[in-house]
């Protein structure tokens, strides 16, 4: 046992940290151009998550599983095999993680930017890995031509998975975690065995992520409990410097009350729904909730619980109107921390016959920007003659 004691990390290495090295450099002019391709799918997955269209989450998680896969082949078994009898292994992991990407894009999650610090992290995460590690190594004295980059190096890669899997919702993200997570372990083990100055990087991002995904979960999704909000759809101008600062002093209020996803976003994310309903766009529509959302249409009736009932629901009122509902906005959405209420105006055709009925809609969102209950107010008197 005492001789086994005296072994350390380095005496496992079957290689040297120059051959390592010139590993990288001989990948990357062996897989020229896919730099270039890799390169776009970056540029595509960032546009992906700041414009979120309805196929957001499956985009992301289909350019994660391929470029899982193609590092799995092209960097693990026809490079990294030569020098190291583990990285076959290392393949079998990667390959693994493709299918778990590709499968989540079945049911995708909404990918959301939020400014709390869950959300900072991981755009922290994300510019790591798509800025600081390939930077690190041409800094750090190797040449430009063995720089890491997303989609053609493990560890690039790894990270941007995992900022990206922060962006998400729902608790799938946890099991497409586990495996990014054991390559920061095997990553920074090799590298501290080669004494290499980036050796804690990858670790400490696995640690980020962990701490990040466990804020996530503690995150409140509301204003504090106690507080009552009056909603109307029109609130009158303020007519004296008095009620001026009472509304001063009501925006301050107000504005501790206001946690991510902010009242911007959450305009937005309104108006968004509004287009995919005059679209059509049953995927787009469903992707705005949560896994878990609630919705109730009208209020006082058996509610739709989760992705498959709200789709259900949505499919059977686009289906009643000739496949899309244009909707416009009925005065301006009151927001108060996470919830809002949002009047519109809406044109249907029950039965073939062109109507306008009037909702107010009252959302709640959680911190990734997701509905997670929708009550729709709405009654006989609502609906109008199209004129």
């Amino acid at each position: 046992m005492a001789h086994w004691l005296s072994y350390g990390l380095s005496d496992f290495l079957m290689f040297s940290p120059a051959t390592y090295r010139r590993m990288f450099e001989l990948h990357n002019a062996a897989v020229w151009p896919a730099q270039i391709a890799a390169a776009a799918a970056a540029i595509l997955m960032v546009w992906l998550l700041w414009k979120r269209p309805g196929w957001q989450g499956r985009g992301i998680l289909l350019i994660l599983a391929a470029a899982w896969a193609f590092v799995g082949w092209a960097f693990h078994l026809e490079r990294y095999a030569a020098i190291n009898t583990a990285a076959p292994w290392f393949a079998v992991m990667f390959f693994a993680q493709a299918g778990l990407l590709a499968w989540a894009a079945f049911r995708p999650p909404v990918f959301a930017v939020a400014d709390n610090a869950a959300g900072r992290a991981a755009a922290m995460l994300l510019a790591v890995a798509l800025l600081l590690q390939p930077l690190a190594g041409p800094l750090g004295g190797r040449p430009w031509t063995g720089a890491e980059i997303f989609a053609v190096a493990p560890d690039p890669t790894a990270t941007a998975t995992m900022a990206m899997l922060l962006f998400g919702a729902g608790r799938t993200r946890w099991a497409l975690l586990v495996l990014p997570l054991l390559w920061c372990a095997a990553s920074g083990l090799t590298l501290a065995a080669m004494s290499a100055p980036q050796a804690m990087l990858m670790p400490a991002v696995g640690l980020i992520v962990v701490m990040v995904g466990l804020l996530r979960l503690r995150l409140p999704v509301g204003p504090p409990a106690g507080w009552r909000v009056r909603l109307t759809c029109r609130i009158p101008a303020r007519e004296s410097a008095e009620e001026e600062g009472n509304m001063s002093r009501l925006e301050q209020i107000f504005g501790a009350l206001r946690k991510q996803p902010g009242d911007e976003y959450i305009r937005k994310a309104f108006e968004r729904y509004r287009a995919l309903m005059g679209a059509g766009d049953l995927d787009g529509i469903v992707a705005l909730f949560a896994p878990d959302a609630r919705w109730e249409e009208p209020v006082g009736t058996a509610p739709a619980v989760g992705h498959d009932a709200i789709r259900a629901r949505y499919k059977a009122a686009l289906e009643g109107s000739g496949g899309r509902i244009p909707m416009r906005a009925d005065g301006a959405t009151r927001i108060a921390g996470h919830r809002a209420l949002a009047c519109s105006i809406a044109e249907v055709a029950p039965d073939g016959k062109p109507m306008i009925v009037e909702t107010a809609n009252v959302l709640t969102f959680d911190e990734a920007g997701l509905i997670t209950e929708m009550l729709i107010y709405v009654g006989m008197g609502s609906f109008k003659p199209k004129e």
